[in-house]
């Protein structure tokens, strides 16, 4: 139940907050591409302001002043945004939009865009070719650092901003399926990778408008505004992406659950069942190391090998582990001589590429005693059984007390070795996991 709640509730949040972010980086996206659009900018510009800061930046005097860039036939504003720029006249209360995907256009074109009202198959209206030639002039007699040899990174910077959003939109898209396929099995990838990463998208996507913006006309004329409505959305967005995700992912874990509760079966939870956990694992342990010269503790990939004290914790996620793993360098004739002379097992379809996988159960009292299995390991048992590739041997480690009598660490330990346990005739499992949320089984004779 615990898995399944998380699990849910981490899809939930996580396809909240992605429809929350796929709206936010549409609108970017969708910034001046209508008058009805243009609050969505990423930043203004006041003709009148820029008109005036270049014929004072101007490197020698010419005929032209400021009344001769700003004659009333230019807009009060241009409007930057993602999908095109907006001519704002604050005096007649016309907005007129031409589309631009990205919007890099030049200063000149921008001018001259405005000029012809937005359609490039109206001619130049009368007089307006004093006004472009004064902003030509203007243009090419500013200082080299001020505006000419910052529009290739005008460009490109503007060109990455909105193709990361794009990125983001795609993101968001496919996070909600993302994450219902990592919450769906045993996770390798967190399913928060993507909102993250999601996020970080958007933050750069942020970024590269605001240095857009300073290598741009905006950068000749800074009136005090460092980004409109589109860039704040696109940094408010990214940053409650980041924190959404980190967030979830404390409130909401991935699926797999702490160890203590999913991976140790039921009587692991004290300290004396853990204590005949780790001396059955040991116990084989002792013997492997005997037969085969390559065994060494990097083969006891449990983490009750840590008990022995001299052997470093087993620190990789124990969902896709069994006890030991064994994996041969070379001749695999020791671990075959073991299965077959030592566990009595049939070893004719294992090979070279057979990876070996030991699953220890130890009980006291005798091999019929009910032993555990958490689900995930009996899930294992099923998904390797009868596979030659991957060899699953269930070693059933008993130490032979009486019922009732007190189990002691210099018990006697007998085991047996079942491979393919999942449908071994001599295991029976229960249907369902007890209370505990673990599996019974028994071998009987």
């Amino acid at each position: 139940m615990y898995f399944r709640q998380s699990s849910r509730s981490s899809l939930l949040w996580i396809t909240g907050f992605s429809i929350a972010s796929l709206v936010a980086n549409l609108i970017v996206l969708l910034g001046c591409i209508s008058p009805s659009a243009k609050s969505l900018a990423l930043y203004r510009i006041n003709v009148a302001s820029l008109a005036a800061e270049m014929v004072t930046q101007k490197r020698r005097k010419d005929p032209h002043n400021v009344s001769d860039l700003v004659d009333g036939s230019l807009p009060t504003w241009w409007y930057w945004g993602m999908s095109g720029i907006c001519d704002v006249d604050e005096i007649s209360g016309e907005t007129r939009c031409h589309g631009a995907f990205p919007s890099t256009k030049t200063l000149l074109a921008v001018v001259e865009d405005s000029l012809r009202r937005g359609d490039q198959a109206v001619p130049l209206p009368a007089g307006s070719s004093i006004v472009l030639s004064s902003w030509t002039f203007a243009t090419n007699n500013l200082s080299s650092s001020v505006l000419a040899t910052k529009q290739s990174s005008f460009v490109w910077q503007g060109r990455a901003s909105a193709y990361l959003v794009i990125i983001a939109i795609i993101i968001d898209f496919f996070c909600p399926l993302f994450a219902w396929l990592l919450t769906s099995s045993s996770p390798r990838i967190h399913p928060y990778s993507l909102p993250l990463f999601g996020g970080l998208i958007a933050l750069g996507a942020g970024t590269f408008a605001i240095l857009s913006m300073d290598n741009g006309p905006h950068g000749v004329e800074s009136n005090g505004e460092y980004g409109a409505p589109g860039i704040i959305i696109l940094f408010v967005n990214g940053a409650l992406r980041l924190v959404s995700s980190a967030l979830g992912s404390k409130l909401f874990p991935p699926k797999t659950p702490p160890t203590q509760q999913w991976e140790l079966p039921n009587y692991h939870r004290t300290h004396q069942n853990a204590e005949i956990g780790y001396r059955g694992e040991h116990y084989l342990h002792t013997i492997l190391k005997g037969y085969i010269p390559d065994w060494s503790y990097d083969n006891w990939t449990s983490r009750l090998r840590s008990m022995r004290g001299d052997y470093p914790p087993f620190e990789q996620n124990e969902w896709n582990y069994s006890d030991f793993t064994y994996k041969g360098r070379g001749d695999l004739s020791r671990m075959l001589a073991f299965l077959r002379d030592y566990a009595g097992l049939d070893t004719s379809r294992w090979s070279a590429d057979t990876k070996f996988r030991l699953e220890v159960k130890t009980t006291p009292g005798d091999l019929g005693r009910i032993f555990y299995v958490s689900p995930n390991q009996l899930r294992m048992m099923r998904q390797y059984n009868g596979d030659p590739r991957n060899a699953y041997v269930l070693a059933r480690v008993y130490y032979n007390t009486q019922r009732g009598q007190p189990w002691s660490q210099d018990s006697d330990p007998k085991v047996e070795f079942f491979a393919n346990p999942a449908t071994h005739p001599r295991i029976d499992f229960a249907a369902a996991p007890n209370a505990n949320g673990d599996i019974e089984g028994r071998v009987h004779d």
